[in-house]
């Protein structure tokens, strides 16, 4: 395996239904010098499985396992722990990244130092019943309103964004502590809160990924923040 520059997160947990090709949409990107670590999280369907013919098949897998379920959050903070690349990209179990997502995120903060986080938007899916889709924007959070984000480049105020389009620098991750293992959701959220204290932000006006929302998923177990 080449010299990974980045790492790519994928927390498991009874996803044997999407996992197949969540992980080829990884393993598909233009951008090749990453690691993949797949942490299942106790999960009884044979998602484990899945995730070890693939590493049989290519060598940036690396596969984790946890004797029981631990949750999302401190499952992200083992994944976190165990990264070499200089990069994380989160990407969940039972989404689909879109092309480019990787290598616009790496171009971005290989180009600007003092970046910290770089993020766009998502394609979202709502499975209940029929399918729903519509676009999950980044947006600007000011005092009464929100905007979207609609102009690729720095922001300066705090914005929301999707979880699975982000790219951040791994050192600032861990110096900020990581997620916070007791959030059951929005541990995400939470996170880039506190790295707004610390770093700089910079929006990229481009769809990076497909976000599903199904009977099994964190927003519909614990609400959408």
């Amino acid at each position: 395996m080449k010299k990974s520059k980045l790492t790519v997160t994928m927390p498991v947990c009874n996803a044997s239904r999407y996992l197949k090709k969540s992980i080829k949409s990884v393993l598909n990107q233009s951008f090749r010098a990453f690691e993949l670590i797949i942490c299942d999280d106790g999960s009884t369907d044979g998602s484990y499985e899945i995730a070890k013919q693939y590493q049989k098949e290519d060598s940036r897998i690396r596969l984790l396992r946890n004797s029981q379920n631990w949750g999302v959050a401190r499952t992200r903070n083992k994944i976190l722990a165990a990264a070499v690349g200089k990069y994380i990209a989160p990407h969940d179990a039972d989404d689909i990244m879109l092309a480019g997502r990787l290598a616009k995120g790496v171009e971005v903060l290989d180009r600007n130092p003092d970046i910290g986080v770089v993020f766009g938007h998502a394609i979202t899916v709502e499975e209940k019943n029929r399918k729903e889709i519509r676009i999950a924007y980044a947006r600007k959070v000011l005092s009464d309103r929100q905007d979207k984000i609609t102009i690729s480049g720095r922001v300066e105020t705090y914005t929301k964004f999707p979880h699975g389009s982000a790219t951040f620098r791994t050192k600032l991750v861990r110096e900020a502590g990581g997620y916070l293992e007791h959030l059951k959701v929005g541990e995400d959220e939470d996170l880039f809160r506190r790295l707004w204290e610390k770093t700089n932000f910079y929006a990229i006006n481009q769809i990076f990924y497909i976000y599903r929302i199904h009977s099994k998923s964190l927003t519909v177990k614990h609400g959408n923040l």
